[in-house]
């Protein structure tokens, strides 16, 4: 096994799913576009902010990630997490106050994320 291959191996196994509560929902009247428009776009950008919150804190502790929003169908976010280290999926698990757990996807593919984000020779042999 190739290092890359083993550290797709690791990466799959560190595979944690993180629930981001939808934002509370700001009253617009019905027909304004301008409103809804800007009620989602501070929705998008509170998510974004919580998601480069939780990759600010690893990269201050010296872990990278591989991530991954995903919309939610009973509303929120969750946010699909790879780290290569087991030390980060503690420090993960502390930054989101134990949120954070197994994977967890709706339609998320781990593998086609990492086939499209890895060399393609790690994929070679089959998963």
């Amino acid at each position: 096994m190739t290092d890359l291959a083993s550290l797709a191996d690791i990466l799959l196994a560190n595979f944690r799913t993180v629930p981001i509560p939808a934002p509370k929902p700001i009253p617009t009247k019905p027909g304004d576009w301008l409103a809804t428009a800007k009620v989602r776009l501070a929705e998008k950008r509170a998510v974004e902010a919580f998601r480069d919150r939780i990759r600010r804190v690893l990269a201050d502790h010296g872990y990278r990630c591989l991530h991954h929003l995903e919309a939610d169908p009973e509303g929120g976010w969750r946010l699909h997490i790879f780290v290569a280290d087991d030390d980060a999926l503690a420090l993960l698990d502390e930054i989101t106050e134990g949120k954070c757990g197994a994977r967890d996807p709706v339609t998320f593919d781990a593998d086609e994320f990492l086939r499209d984000r890895l060399p393609d020779c790690l994929w070679a042999r089959e998963w």
